[in-house]
């Protein structure tokens, strides 16, 4: 099929009695060719679960799930009364699920030829295959989670890595940070993401993606928010899997922004008390705990680390951060002991257990 675009008699005084005809005719994409990427899972939190793709054609695209393939229901994004599409990039949230249930679920693409105010043209519609997933249940008190950081968009160095893991059943995964570095447009970023989603089969396994000091840098680097559902729809972030409470930290660049580096362009002391200020409300766990962030560390702004008391209830905490340079975290246990550990790499990852002991 094909959609008119627009037709126009060009003016060409010049030309005979039989002037040229400017027509515009959009041809419809093969449907084996309208998948950009596959379907990768984001987003885990409140009984549901975020699917994302991308297209090469700007297409209206929904998906269909049930506990079996028989039986299926349809989930879209509707935002404001209206249906997000003629796109790219495509982000549908599935809600209502049940912690524990596999699901199976399908993505259908429909290609748009063409959207006007009174009308609308589609073109082939592909559909990808059957997927699975499963939510924990709420009384999981275990899991497995695989964390990469620093891959630095090293296919080679990720690929082996992934040879590590293909006989391990892992729930999630999570990229800390420093993945896709220095995005420089759309289709570099889309790459490597395809890469990474990929490699660690998050058709079936949801994956979190989190920022590191390179993931800020570059002309893309707003638009990659755009490839990720994060979790309350911020760099950071928290959330329960099971009987865990999974903190995710945002430790922003690697030098104070004042650095002239930076061109006046950054405000991370702003986002580091922003979101303080709300995570650590929702942690829920016996003690007090103090974050220093690395950048914070170092300047002479005069802020001090922010500590606040948590209500105890019974959750394991862990905290997930790319500091890039050398991290402090502080957590002071319900037994007033203080305990420090400066972790001299690029990740930093702490776990308590439900009495608020570090483990």
């Amino acid at each position: 099929g094909f959609a008119l675009i627009s037709s126009q008699v060009l003016d060409e005084p010049m030309a005979s009695d039989h002037r040229p005809i400017l027509v515009e005719l959009r041809t419809a994409e093969k449907a084996d060719k309208i998948f950009r990427t596959k379907p990768y899972l984001q987003n885990p939190i409140g009984n549901g679960m975020t699917v994302m793709l991308e297209t090469t054609v700007p297409a209206y695209c929904w998906v269909e799930y049930g506990t079996d393939t028989t039986q299926l229901k349809r989930a879209r994004t509707i935002v404001d009364g209206q249906v997000v599409c003629n796109n790219k990039l495509h982000k549908i949230h599935i809600n209502d699920l049940i912690p524990g249930q596999k699901y199976y679920y399908r993505v259908c693409s429909q290609e748009m030829l063409l959207y006007q105010a009174y009308k609308k043209i589609f073109g082939n519609t592909a559909r990808s295959e059957f997927s699975e997933f499963t939510l924990p249940a709420t009384n999981a008190d275990s899991f497995t989670a695989i964390v990469f950081n620093d891959l630095h968009q090293h296919t080679k160095t990720f690929r082996a890595l992934c040879k590590q893991i293909q006989h391990i059943n892992y729930d999630f995964v999570v990229f800390n940070g420093d993945c896709v570095d220095d995005p420089v447009d759309h289709e570099q970023a889309t790459s490597f993401i395809c890469e990474l989603t990929e490699g660690v089969h998050s058709d079936r396994v949801p994956t979190f993606f989190m920022r590191g000091n390179h993931e800020i840098r570059n002309a893309y680097s707003i638009g990659l928010r755009d490839h990720y559902d994060y979790v309350g729809n911020k760099t950071y972030g928290s959330f329960n899997w099971g009987d865990t409470r999974i903190v995710m930290l945002d430790c922003g660049e690697d030098k104070t922004d004042d650095h002239w580096v930076y061109y006046d362009l950054n405000d991370f002391i702003h986002l580091f008390i922003s979101q303080l200020g709300k995570i650590i409300q929702t942690v829920i766990h016996p003690m007090v705990i103090r974050f220093v962030f690395p950048t914070v560390q170092h300047n002479d702004t005069g802020i001090p680390p922010i500590e606040r008391a948590v209500s105890p209830v019974p959750y394991v905490v862990v905290v997930v951060a790319q500091t890039d340079r050398i991290g402090i975290a502080d957590f002071m246990v319900a037994t007033h002991k203080e305990s420090r550990y400066t972790v001299a790499t690029h990740s930093f990852c702490q776990f308590t257990d439900k009495t608020g002991c570090l483990i």
